[in-house]
């Protein structure tokens, strides 16, 4: 999370943190969300698995085992980020 005059460095440290077990093309993009502001958490995040502007995300999120692969992935990146891998 970032505003026009900070950035949320705890928060972008443990988005880091989650990249290696969400897999390829995982990234981190500072943005100022409204749904962040104000949010007393010690992180802030939001994570964005499936994009519906693709036709190929769409279909994914028709098939439950894409969306379980999707679950599994942030659980995952989770679990590793709270032992500290």
């Amino acid at each position: 999370y970032q505003d026009r005059h900070r950035t949320d460095t705890v928060s972008r440290s443990f988005a880091r943190s989650l990249l290696p077990a969400m897999g390829a093309g995982a990234r981190i993009k500072g943005r100022s969300l409204g749904v962040l502001r104000n949010n007393p958490a010690r992180w802030k995040l939001l994570v964005e698995m499936r994009n519906l502007a693709y036709p190929e995300h769409v279909w994914a999120l028709r098939r439950p085992e894409m969306r379980q692969r999707d679950a599994e992935k942030v659980v995952r990146a989770l679990m590793d980020a709270a032992a500290g891998r």
